[in-house]
């Protein structure tokens, strides 16, 4: 990746006027956008389609897009035994004028919910065992893939560099930082990507190898008081 790029100024995308963009994606994708339902975030968007489909739209800019691209939603297409959204069809394009791409994915529309809103839970969230189950299932499943994908947590892709500088901050004494063996993992398994009642894992943009561990402390059951 060219590094001497300049950095996309930072935009929240809860605050900018998005009605050019939304016409481009359905022009593109050729469906119509529930206006008073979009679910705004700081750097993505989404919303239900006439024809009962999910829409995410997302905002990036070229130093946080390496050589793998980034359409990890596509790509988790492929993955077997998870527990995921269908991929239907996808558009990308870039801002006029800066370093920025436009990326927008239809997907299945799911009839559950999110586990959470955010990240965290402070309460027990009240999960059948059918649900870890499911989730046991899926991280198995995913961990017995291949990808040539490297993950990108948080759009930053993960390299032994960067966890041996990360380790060495948190951990001063310790000296061995060598990761030794990559397994696929999400990227992003919060609470607010996982859904229940009906088990299913949403946001796949991120997904890629990683320190293998990752994705078994990404979600952990709550324990009970």
């Amino acid at each position: 990746m060219n590094r001497s790029l300049p950095i996309a100024a930072l935009v929240d995308l809860r605050r900018q006027p998005m009605e050019d963009v939304l016409e481009r994606v359905e022009e593109a994708l050729r469906v119509r956008l529930d206006r008073e339902a979009l679910v705004r975030k700081r750097r993505s968007l989404g919303g239900r389609t006439e024809r009962g489909t999910w829409v995410r739209i997302e905002r990036r800019g070229f130093e946080r897009i390496g050589p793998q691209g980034w359409n990890g939603t596509e790509a988790a297409a492929v993955l077997q035994g998870v527990a995921m959204p269908e991929w239907y069809r996808g558009v990308a394009w870039r801002e006029p004028g800066g370093p920025v791409m436009w990326r927008a994915d239809e997907l299945e529309l799911l009839a559950s919910a999110s586990v959470a809103g955010g990240a965290l839970v402070l309460e027990e969230p009240g999960l059948p065992d059918a649900w870890w189950a499911a989730l046991n299932a899926s991280m198995d499943a995913l961990a017995d893939q291949q990808t040539p994908r490297i993950a990108t947590p948080d759009t930053v892709t993960i390299t032994q560099e960067q966890v041996t500088r990360t380790l060495g901050e948190v951990f001063p004494g310790v000296t061995d930082t060598r990761i030794e063996r990559w397994a696929p993992a999400h990227a992003d398994l919060t609470w607010a990507n996982v859904m229940a009642p009906e088990f299913s894992i949403v946001d796949w943009e991120d997904w890629g190898m990683a320190p293998r561990g990752l994705t078994v402390v990404e979600t952990r059951r709550p324990r009970h008081p």
